[in-house]
């Protein structure tokens, strides 16, 4: 469609997702980063590429009716001022004068994501604009701003955005612009003297914890997989990697098992969020969101009826009901709610179910 627009540019595509693993081999073949994606995990990723790469990161965000737009440029800067080392009497130790004037030198442009978010919040992975929902202009907006930042950063006009960060908020068509702190001197990652994230490898180990895509399944893991994931095509690579497979079920297996003629007695549990739901929904199912699951356990064991009937939890992609089972299976392990017989994931959610079981059910 690109070069279709503009059949002068080369266009690459990647087909690979973005991992702690490739991150900065695909960062450093690159002059510029831009960040459209939408959750935490990836962008701390592609921050931490970009600062090990010395690589210059626009990021754009957007979420319901607002959307954000900054650039991260935490490249050294050269400082030719000296004026910062006229004060200081090095009494005659050319070395140690020498290395605190290297240390002042050694600036960073602007701060990273790191700076201003340092604290990985692990439940904001939910928040994605996909399961939440968003005005459909406002990222096509920020999308343009963003392309705008790119052309300035590569011809060298104009003011970028590395010192500000701009709100827009479109129900009252306004745009706020806050200045951004400086780089954190003691960020884990673009510290000159304080990092602790040297490699990939570090950074994989800090944002172990948070929410973010779920992973794609390797031809070696869905060969080892039970039989139930091993039904899955390729519409249905969404499964989650952090749940044991005897947690999952694949939506033609469920369909067969529970939903066609058999008909089990079973919960079939959505755990979107409430305008989801209305929008479109399976038969006989309920909705519990999944910020609710927690206090509703109660509820849940009830409808599991003294746990004669399975909990199958439900969403658009199989991300929020595969948190949504981890959550369930941990109330069944602590032995609190014993009414609770057993639950499962509906792997890939309604987005596979389109693919493997009804075309015509509504996909959004």
């Amino acid at each position: 469609s690109l070069q279709t627009l503009n059949p002068t540019i080369d266009v690459t595509t990647v087909t690979e997702p973005l991992t702690h693993e490739n991150a900065l081999e695909l960062v450093s073949a690159h002059d510029l980063v831009v960040d459209a994606c939408d959750n935490p995990r990836t962008r701390y990723i592609l921050n931490d590429a970009c600062v090990l790469a010395n690589k210059v990161l626009v990021s754009g965000s957007a979420m319901g009716t607002e959307g954000q737009l900054t650039v991260y440029d935490c490249r050294f800067e050269d400082d030719d001022d000296d004026d910062t080392m006229d004060g200081i009497n090095h009494n005659g130790d050319d070395r140690k004068y020498a290395e605190k004037k290297k240390e002042t030198r050694r600036k960073r442009r602007g701060p990273c994501y790191r700076c201003l978010y340092p604290h990985i919040n692990a439940s904001e992975g939910c928040k994605s604009c996909s399961d939440n929902g968003v005005l459909g202009p406002v990222p096509g907006l920020i999308g343009i701003l963003q392309s705008v930042e790119v052309m300035k950063i590569l011809t060298g006009i104009g003011t970028t955005m590395d010192k500000r960060l701009i709100m827009y908020d479109s129900l009252s068509c306004s745009f706020f612009s806050l200045k951004k702190t400086p780089p954190n001197p003691k960020c884990a990652v673009c510290s000159p003297n304080f990092s602790t994230i040297k490699s990939m490898e570090d950074s994989q180990k800090i944002n172990a914890i948070a929410r973010g895509p779920n992973n794609i399944v390797n031809e070696k893991d869905r060969t080892s997989s039970s039989a139930s994931s091993s039904q899955h095509n390729a519409s249905s690579t969404m499964s989650v990697t952090n749940l044991p497979s005897n947690l999952q079920i694949s939506c033609k297996e469920y369909h067969e098992k529970y939903k066609s003629k058999n008909d089990k007695p079973h919960v079939l549990l959505d755990v979107r969020v409430k305008r989801q739901y209305e929008m479109c929904a399976l038969d006989n199912s309920i909705n519990i969101p999944l910020n609710e699951i927690k206090e509703k356990i109660e509820e849940i064991e009830k409808l599991s009826d003294g746990g004669t009937k399975p909990i199958f939890c439900l969403c658009r992609r199989g991300i929020a009901s595969a948190e949504a089972t981890r959550i369930i299976q941990d109330a069944i392990g602590a032995a609190s709610h014993d009414g609770i017989l057993s639950v499962y994931n509906i792997d890939g959610g309604l987005n596979a179910w389109v693919e493997e079981v009804d075309p015509s059910f509504p996909k959004y």
